[in-house]
This record gives C-alpha cells, sequence and structure tokens, in this order.
C-alpha cells in the first residue's frame, strides 16, 4: 500500500507552500529514484523532474531541472511515526529554539543548502507501515542552481521524539503525540549535468 500526498509546490522566490489540485502542470519526466542509506527503519529518495528531452545524457543525470520529488519510506518491519513533511513552510520559525528545518535541499559539491522547509506549528504526525511513502514535489525555478552543482540531495531531520499536534476538530488543546522516528537521514545523490 502506498501512501500518496498532495502534491505541494515552493517557487524559488516565493515563501509561501501552494497546493497545486487546480492548477494543471505539464507532465514531467522523472530520473530514478536515488535512494540514501535507511536509519531507524526510514529511508529517504530523491528524483529529479523536467519536461525537457535530453538525450545522450547519463542515466537518470538532467540538463534542465525543474524540480524535484522527494520521497519518504518505511524500509523497517514495524510502523513508524513521522513528522509529516508535506505540512512545511518557508516561513522562518518565530522562536529562536525552534526545532531545525525538517527538509533542507542541498546542492553539491559544496553542500550548499538550497532550500530550507520548516514544519508548521503545531506540526501533522503520520504514521507509515512497512513499504509505505510520502511524496512532495519542490519546484526549482530556471537559474537557481549553479553551473559548477554536479548532484542534489534532500535531508529530513526531527530531533523531537514527542509533539504536541492540532487538535482534530479545530481551536482547542492539542494532543501530546510520543514515540516519533527521531534522527538525520539523506537521501542519494541526483546527478546533475546542467546546460552553461
Amino acid at each position: 500500500m502506498r501512501i500518496e500526498s498532495s502534491k505541494f509546490l515552493l517557487a524559488a522566490t516565493v515563501l509561501s507552500i501552494a497546493g497545486c489540485a487546480t492548477t494543471q502542470l505539464p507532465e514531467r519526466a522523472e530520473s530514478p529514484i536515488q535512494w540514501g542509506t535507511p536509519a531507524g527503519g526510514l529511508q529517504m529518495g530523491i528524483a529529479g523532474e523536467t519536461s525537457a528531452v535530453s538525450p545522450g545524457q547519463p542515466q537518470g543525470a538532467f540538463t534542465e531541472l525543474e524540480g524535484v520529488k522527494v520521497y519518504l519510506r518505511n524500509n523497517g518491519m514495524t510502523p513508524i511515526a513521522i513528522i509529516d513533511p508535506t505540512e512545511v513552510t518557508t516561513r522562518p520559525p518565530a522562536a529562536s529554539s525552534a526545532p531545525p528545518p525538517l527538509v533542507t535541499i542541498i546542492a553539491e559539491p559544496s553542500a550548499a543548502p538550497q532550500r530550507w522547509l520548516n514544519r508548521t506549528d503545531p506540526p501533522r504526525v503520520v504514521a507509515l507501515a512497512p513499504s509505505q511513502m510520502v511524496w512532495f514535489s519542490v519546484d526549482l525555478q530556471s537559474g537557481s542552481l549553479n553551473q559548477d552543482t554536479t548532484a542534489i540531495a534532500a535531508q529530513y531531520q526531527n530531533p523531537d521524539s514527542e509533539v504536541t499536534i492540532a487538535p482534530p476538530t479545530g481551536p482547542g488543546v492539542g494532543q501530546k503525540t510520543t514515540g516519533l522516528w527521531t534522527g538525520r537521514i539523506r537521501s542519494g545523490d541526483l546527478p546533475l549535468h546542467l546546460n552553461p
């Protein structure tokens, strides 16, 4: 069984996450998923998205990257509860003691962060059964990556095993959720061969 979340788009110069349910996007080609090393039963992957056809390029490499699709899947044998990566914001945290970004998009070889996606306050929690996954899309504007970039990767981290989530019926006292997955994982590297 697969959990498919709503697609969320992140424009490079727009500090908001917007659902695309009412927007018809052109069909995109997707590269093979580059999976990282699992940790605590959770595994992260990344794939490139583009509507451009680039014949003659190495397997999985893109010359024009329009966006990436980020995956989180339960690679273990027992259910895992995680902070939902599809419920994120690009707004800076209000408090200096706020947790680190939930998802970071990283450009190599410099390991320079390209996007920070912070969890919402209060966050949403999603449970993944073995082999289940969630995914979301991040749009990249043309020219947002340096021509020296050879790969792009994603990182997911959560230091909190207990959070207070929003009440299911609106305003009110939130409910504490414990036993969340904690740690830091990274996808594999998505190879790029960007046009000059």
